[in-house]
């Protein structure tokens, strides 16, 4: 299956290492046709843009959302937390992203908050989504994201032990649900 991995914010794909896909936070970054995907991985805000973007995927794309942003949260929230997580230790930073970047990066993140996420996704067909969650994710993809996706009628598969930051771990489970 053809997949494309959408990353996390201020993260390039080569810290992924296992997956093609699109340097969206990167300054010069230009998006080309990604409809015919067969796959999406996305991860945080990712997770978002890769449901914003119309070029990327279609109706019958299977989307893999790992630790989604809250679907119903501001740009300023988002910071909000983004910095508690930094400041706990969570973030892992990404050596190929320079912080020429980070401008660039933010504009996209504020374009992406003011979409509606939860009717994008009301849209789309269940089975086409997994939400993929760190069981420790305090800060972005909570309890109260999970329950609102559960009762939205997604699959959500918890892994234990991590949090919001991307693990190897992750990868393992994607191989699985890709596979199915």
């Amino acid at each position: 299956m053809k997949t494309l991995l959408v990353p996390g914010w201020m993260k390039s794909v080569s810290f992924y290492k296992n997956f093609e896909g699109l340097d969206v936070w990167k300054k010069d970054f230009i998006l080309a046709d990604h409809r015919s995907v067969e796959c999406v991985v996305a991860h945080s805000m990712g997770a978002a843009y890769a449901l914003v973007e119309e070029s990327i995927g279609n109706e019958s794309t299977f989307y893999v959302l790992v630790n989604p942003v809250t679907t119903k949260i501001s740009f300023v929230s988002w910071l909000w937390r983004w910095i508690k997580f930094a400041f706990a230790g969570g973030i892992r930073i990404d050596p190929s992203m320079s912080p020429k970047n980070i401008f660039s990066a933010a504009r996209k993140a504020i374009k992406i908050s003011g979409h509606d996420l939860d009717s994008i996704v009301a849209k789309m067909p269940k089975e086409n989504i997994v939400i993929v969650r760190g069981n420790r994710d305090r800060y972005f993809c909570d309890e109260g994201v999970v329950r609102s996706a559960r009762k939205s009628g997604l699959e959500v598969v918890e892994v234990d032990g991590l949090g919001h930051e991307w693990d190897e771990k992750f990868e393992n489970v994607i191989s699985e649900l890709v596979s199915r």
